[in-house]
């Protein structure tokens, strides 16, 4: 594990660091390290072992950090270990799009390979729309290995990976974990552990697309046909049978971006969580992140940059029980940012609470269709080195509560025109233009299959303060998304 460790090396110190201020989350302020060729191809030849006999579908007990969409926002993910801290103490389960629309891909799944490696049963991932080759080729990260090292080899070896990822989780029989969503092809969660891994194409099956494509939307009644070209988009009816069908409480997925981080639908039986903020830089959203402790609850927290001091949880939610589905709000009231976990409490913003360590568990049990299925072992110890201790995916559909706008593609410009607060994402008052340029600055080879346009909508929010994006008025943002890395920009003021 010689590679993890120079990672950790490398980038302990900003995880370390406190970031405060209102630049604190420009990444062009900051000079990070370099990850070298031959450090992350030894880092994909480690984690192999550690991801190919996950499975389609893991099985794992709370507690956890669930962290939604990273889109290669190095910055976002350091405060997000900053502040809850790192394994083993702090346990983490990530929902998928680590590369892409950003400029830091090979450092953000550098270090999440490299937490893979070392503590494989406090750290996991599941796989998203973008971790699949197609995707990335167009979206950033294949241009960005091609500039940082001359060659495709860092590319292919992070997609071999990528092939082995997990579709889904089940956290403590209550929690479905997926990046996309649900299909009319799955009718019990067992199935996806029979999937035979890898897979390079998303194509391959309905279900496998739909998983990491499809979108809630609360108008829709059952399954209907997304108009984005792959997956699905499903209704409340069709989440409470699934939920109902597989014993299980609530969904939690990422693929939108969501202003406040997070956002419930559906009865709070759908949650979305997004951990990119500022996303394509055309957004002011937040981060969000989501605690699982032991007890049910579910703590939600929407990250600030410009003061870590002000993080306190947004709300907290108690999973169902007996025969009810979704969450209820929680009884308990919470006292400190904490988050306990196998190995003791966990340490955030400086504090650390005097809590009881958690009793040891016992791993939960597989269905006999589920061979290929993981289940967390119990009283596994995984011990920390000592020198280590210590944008917005433009979418053809926006949705409010009442109504969806589809806009049609153009190969043309991405136009943003200011002078009002967009609220609601309302197109009958705001002043908003989207269209697209998707062409890649390299092309694909012919055999390589289609990938589907545009990128994940945003989401609706139940709360309408978290529903609010701001605009700067009077000013005109215009974005030519014809390269897929590095968008150029030209802002003109309206004003006199």
């Amino acid at each position: 594990m010689e590679a993890a460790q120079r990672i950790f090396d490398q980038y302990l110190p900003f995880i370390e660091k406190s970031r405060k201020g209102p630049d604190a989350n420009n990444e062009n302020d900051t000079i990070f390290p370099r990850v070298d060729q031959a450090t992350i191809l030894k880092l994909c030849e480690d984690a192999m072992p550690q991801i190919e006999p996950l499975g389609g579908l893991i099985r794992v007990s709370a507690p956890f950090v669930y962290v939604g969409d990273v889109h290669s926002n190095l910055t976002d993910l350091l405060q997000i270990f900053h502040i809850f801290g790192l394994p083993p103490k702090t346990r983490y389960l990530f929902l998928g799009d680590y590369v892409d629309r950003g400029s830091h891909s090979i450092e953000v799944i550098s270090i999440l390979f490299a937490l893979v490696c070392k503590f494989p049963n406090d750290f996991y991932l599941i796989r998203g729309n973008h971790e699949f080759a197609t995707v990335n080729k167009i979206y950033g990260f294949y241009e960005e290995t091609l500039n940082s090292y001359g060659t495709e080899d860092v590319w292919s070896a992070v997609n071999k990976v990528f092939g082995y990822l997990p579709l889904a989780a089940i956290v403590s029989d209550q929690v479905f974990c997926v990046h996309g969503g649900l299909s009319p092809k799955l009718e019990h969660a067992s199935s996806i552990g029979d999937i035979d891994l890898p897979v390079s194409l998303y194509e391959e099956t309905e279900l496998i697309s739909d998983l990491v494509w499809s979108d809630p939307v609360d108008e829709v009644k059952g399954f209907e046909q997304n108009k984005r070209g792959s997956g699905v988009l499903y209704g409340p009816d069709a989440t409470a049978t699934f939920l109902k069908n597989n014993k299980l409480k609530v969904i939690l997925r990422g693929h939108q971006c969501v202003p406040t981080g997070y956002s419930l639908n559906f009865n709070n039986q759908c949650i979305t969580l997004f951990s990119s903020s500022d996303y394509h830089r055309l957004l002011q959203n937040k981060a969000g992140a989501i605690v699982h402790k032991e007890n049910r609850d579910l703590v939600f927290y929407t990250l600030l940059s410009d003061s870590e001091a002000n993080l306190k949880p947004k709300m907290t939610m108690t999973i169902a029980s007996g025969q009810q589905l979704g969450l209820k709000k929680s009884q308990t009231k919470t006292t400190s940012n904490t988050t306990s976990s196998n190995s003791g409490s966990t340490t955030i913003l400086g504090r650390k609470p005097n809590l009881p360590k958690p009793p040891q568990r016992s791993p939960l049990g597989t269905n006999s269709t589920t061979a290929r299925s993981y289940v967390s072992p119990a009283n596994k110890s995984t011990t920390l080195n000592p020198s280590t201790s210590g944008r917005h995916d433009l979418s053809t559909t926006h949705r409010t509560n009442s109504q969806i706008l589809t806009k049609k593609r153009s190969n043309t410009i991405t136009t943003i025109s200011g002078g009002t607060n967009v609220k609601n994402l309302n197109p009958n008052k705001a002043n908003l233009t989207i269209s697209y340029n998707s062409t890649p600055r390299r092309q694909q080879p012919a055999a390589e299959a289609p990938v589907p346009h545009p990128e994940p909508p945003i989401a609706p929010s139940a709360d309408k303060a978290s529903t609010e994006v701001q605009k700067k008025p009077g000013i005109s943002i215009s974005m030519n998304t014809g390269r897929p890395r590095r968008a150029s920009m030209r802002v003109k003021s309206n004003h006199p």
